[in-house]
C-alpha cells in the first residue's frame, strides 16, 4: 500500500467520530428527502435539488433512487463500507508496522538525519519498485546489519538495486543486496551498481544462474581466492569451474570447495601468484602435483574434479578454467547491469508482473483481469472490488463509469481513472480520508501501467504478424 501501510491507524476514537459524523449526515439527508417527497410536484423539485449536488460524484445514481428508503439504504451501505475500509487498512498497516519493527531497532543508534534517510528510502523503494513497505523494511534491515564499513548510502543503493533485479522475492532481494555489499568488501570498491554487474558476470558464466544463490554461496569461494592472491575475476573463474566439474547446479558447495583448495595450496606453499598460477604450477610439475594430492583432503564430491583440474593429462578441465578466466575478465559489469535492469523494465512479462504487484499492493486482486483485454467488460466486472478496496460505493462508481462510456470515445481504462478521481475527490456524504486518497493514487498508477502494457502489446502485434507472414 506504499505510504498507506506506514501510518498505523491506531486512533479508533477518530474513526468512530468519522462514522458518527457520517451517520448524522445520513439522518439529515433522510429528513430533507422525506420533506421533499411529501410535498407533491414542488416537493419532487426539492427532492431533486437536495441530491443534485451529488450528481458529479455519483453519476446517474439519483435516477435509480426511487424512494427515500432506497436513498437511505444506499447511504447506510456507505457506512458499512467505510467501517470495513478502516478495518482492512488498519490490519494492513499493523502488519507493515510489525515487519518494520526490526528495521527501527537496527537504526536506533543512527543520527536523526540518518534515520530519516533510511525511512525515506523504505517508502521510496516501495513506491518506485511496486513493493510492500514491510518487505522493503525487512530487506533494508538485513542489508544495513550486513553493511560493516560500507556507507549507509551504499547500503540503501544496494537494497534499491536488489529489488530492481529480484522484484519477485524478498528473500532473493535480501541475498542480492547483501551480496552487493560482500562484493564491495572483496573488490575494495563501494560502487553498488558496478558490484551488482560483477555478480551478474559470475552468474552469467556459472552452472547456477540464480543471482541470489551466486551471492549466497559462490562469493565465499571468490573471497578465499582473492585472499590467496587472485583477482576477483580469477576467483570467480575458479569457483565457477569447480561448479561445472563438481556438477553443482545450485552453487551451494563449489564456493566451499574453492576455499578449501585455496587454503591447501597456500599451506603446501605451491609456487605462484594466487591459485590460478599455483594450479598451473601443479599441472606442469608431476612430482609436486603428486605430493600435493597425497597430503590434501577434499570433500568426496570434489576430490576427482580437483584432481582433474591440477592434472596435466586432463586438458578439458584446464581449458575450462582458462576459458572461464578469459570470459569473466572480458565481461563489462556496467553493461551487464544496465542490460539486466533494462530487461526488467521493458520485458512484457516483467511489466505485467510489476503491474500485478502494484495492484496487490493497492489491495485489489481482480484488477489483474485488465491484463487479459483491457475491455469495457473487464473494467465493469472489476468495479465492485475497486470500490470495496477504496471504501467507496460500488453502485456510484459503476454508474459514473457507465455514464462516461456513453459519451466517451476514450480508452475504458482512462474513463475508469476519471471515475475514480470523481468518486474520491468529491466529498458528498463524508470527507475522504488521506488513506483513501492514497489508495486511489496507487490504484490509478497501476491502471496506467496496465494501459501502457496493453499499448506496447498492440504495437508489437503488427511486427509479430509481419514475421509470421514472412515465415510462411
Amino acid at each position: 500500500m506504499g505510504r498507506i501501510e506506514q501510518k498505523i491507524v491506531s486512533d479508533s476514537k477518530q474513526a468512530q467520530r468519522d462514522i458518527a459524523q457520517l451517520q448524522r449526515k445520513i439522518v439529515q439527508m433522510g429528513e430533507q428527502l422525506k420533506k421533499a417527497s411529501e410535498s407533491g410536484k414542488q416537493g419532487q423539485e426539492g427532492f431533486n435539488k437536495t441530491i443534485a449536488t451529488g450528481v458529479a460524484a455519483v453519476g446517474s445514481m439519483v435516477a435509480s433512487w426511487v424512494s427515500v428508503q432506497g436513498a437511505i439504504r444506499v447511504a447506510n451501505q456507505l457506512v458499512e463500507q467505510h467501517e470495513g475500509f478502516l478495518k482492512s487498512i488498519s490490519q494492513l498497516q499493523i502488519s507493515a508496522g510489525d515487519r518494520s519493527a526490526n528495521l527501527l531497532r537496527n537504526i536506533a543508534s543512527l543520527t536523526p538525519s540518518e534515520k530519516h534517510q533510511v525511512l525515506t528510502a523504505r517508502d521510496t523503494i516501495a513506491e518506485k519498485r511496486s513493493q510492500e513497505v514491510g518487505g522493503v523494511a525487512e530487506v533494508l534491515s538485513d542489508i544495513i546489519s550486513a553493511k560493516g564499513n560500507i556507507s549507509l548510502g551504499g547500503a540503501i543503493q544496494a537494497a534499491d538495486l536488489s529489488f530492481q533485479v529480484a522484484p519477485e522475492s524478498v528473500d532473493a532481494a535480501r541475498s542480492i543486496g547483501q551480496g552487493i555489499l560482500d562484493t564491495a568488501r572483496i573488490t575494495k570498491s563501494e560502487n553498488p551498481r558496478l558490484n551488482l554487474g560483477r555478480l551478474q558476470a559470475v552468474a552469467a558464466n556459472s552452472r547456477s544462474t540464480d543471482l541470489s544463490k551466486v551471492a549466497r554461496f559462490q562469493l565465499r569461494g571468490i573471497q578465499a581466492a582473492v585472499g590467496g592472491g587472485a583477482t576477483f575475476e580469477e576467483g570467480a573463474a575458479l569457483t565457477t569451474t569447480l561448479g561445472f566439474l563438481g556438477i553443482d547446479p545450485e552453487g551451494a558447495t563449489s564456493g566451499t570447495a574453492t576455499a578449501s583448495l585455496v587454503e591447501q595450496l597456500t599451506q603446501a606453499k605451491i609456487p605462484g601468484r594466487g591459485p590460478i598460477q599455483q594450479i598451473e604450477t601443479l599441472r606442469q610439475n608431476a612430482q609436486l602435483r603428486e605430493q600435493f594430492l597425497a597430503g590434501a583432503s577434499f570433500e568426496k564430491v570434489f576430490a576427482e574434479p580437483i584432481r582433474q583440474l591440477v592434472g596435466k593429462n586432463d586438458r578439458g578441465a584446464g581449458e575450462l578454467l582458462a576459458s572461464q578466466v578469459q570470459k569473466i575478465r572480458a565481461s563489462d559489469p556496467t553493461a551487464l547491469v544496465n542490460d539486466l535492469i533494462g530487461d526488467f523494465q521493458t520485458d512484457p512479462l516483467q511489466v505485467a508482473a510489476a503491474v500485478d504487484r502494484r495492484l496487490k499492493t493497492a489491495g485489489n486482486r481482480s484488477l489483474i483481469s485488465f491484463l487479459e483485454s483491457g475491455t469495457e467488460g473487464a473494467v465493469t466486472n472489476a468495479i465492485p472490488d475497486i470500490a470495496q478496496k477504496l471504501g467507496i460505493n460500488s453502485f456510484s462508481l459503476g454508474m459514473d463509469f457507465r455514464t462516461r462510456r456513453f459519451f466517451s470515445d476514450q480508452d475504458p481504462l482512462n474513463d475508469l481513472i476519471q471515475s475514480i478521481r470523481t468518486e474520491v475527490d468529491n466529498p458528498i456524504l463524508f470527507d475522504r480520508t488521506a488513506e483513501q486518497k492514497q489508495a486511489a493514487n496507487e490504484m490509478i498508477r497501476g491502471i496506467r501501467e496496465i494501459a501502457e502494457l496493453l499499448r506496447r502489446q498492440q504495437q508489437s502485434q503488427p511486427a509479430l504478424g509481419t514475421q509470421a507472414e514472412g515465415a510462411r
